[in-house]
């Protein structure tokens, strides 16, 4: 598996308002000249990530950015004692020339 580094374009979708997920990928695409941008999330999350990705290609980035790719995968975690099985989403956009 590759590691990705800080200076990968990466949105880690967690628990802060949706917009700022919005933004972020916008500030990416828009001022920093991305090509592609990965959007990640695990567990709950995963439903905000699907938000995001629809506000940022209906209304941030409408004909700019497509998806290149959209993957999950299940992953054990132990969270109290318990292993509990966790969805991990992985979706890359790709700026359109």
């Amino acid at each position: 598996m590759t590691q990705l580094l800080p200076t990968d374009n990466v949105v880690y979708v967690s628990g802060k308002p949706t917009l700022v997920y919005v933004k972020a990928i916008s500030v990416q695409f828009l001022k920093q000249n991305a090509q592609t941008v990965t959007l990640l999330s695990r567990g709950r999350n995963n439903s905000k990530t699907l938000d995001v990705l629809q506000i940022s290609l209906d209304v941030f980035l409408k004909d700019k950015v497509v998806v290149k790719n959209m993957s999950t995968k299940s992953e054990f975690t132990n969270i109290d004692g318990k292993n509990i099985r966790m969805t991990v989403l992985n979706i890359t956009l790709e700026k359109v020339n």
